[in-house]
């Protein structure tokens, strides 16, 4: 899937400078987008942090 993001993004800088936009905008826009694809990235997808160990019961430990 990053293979399809790489290319778009390639398409659209592409596009862009041929436009005539100039280079220093085309970038701070690329930018842009990964950093908030980042942060959606970050908020939306689920985290991998494990749970916590359950803690022993009483009954379960040795001499209780």
């Amino acid at each position: 899937m990053s293979h399809v993001g790489g290319a778009i993004a390639i398409a659209v800088y592409m596009t862009m400078l041929g436009a005539g936009f100039d280079y220093e905008p085309t970038e701070l826009l690329g930018v842009a987008v990964v950093a908030v694809g980042a942060v959606v990235a970050f908020t939306v997808l689920p985290g991998r942090r494990a749970d916590p160990a359950p803690r022993p019961s009483a009954d379960s430990r040795p001499g209780g």
